[in-house]
């Protein structure tokens, strides 16, 4: 079954079937951006973030974000 969704990728482009770090927009939600990237394992790196539960931290590549200094 195909999604309901309709996703549009904003930086991150990936050759053949890899994965690659992406920044994603649904249609019809202006507000918020998706992250796709490596999720962060480092249980002590982790833990300095602070995520509160249901939350994660998300590794990407600087240069999906130029804009970030």
């Amino acid at each position: 079954m195909g999604s309901v969704f309709e996703i549009v990728t904003l930086r991150g482009t990936c050759e053949g079937d890899r994965v690659c770090p992406a920044v994603h927009q649904v249609v019809g939600e202006p507000d918020v951006l998706y992250v796709q990237g490596w999720v962060l394992t480092d249980r002590d790196k982790l833990a300095a973030f602070g995520a509160p539960p249901g939350e994660t931290v998300i590794a990407v590549p600087r240069s999906l974000l130029p804009e970030v200094r």
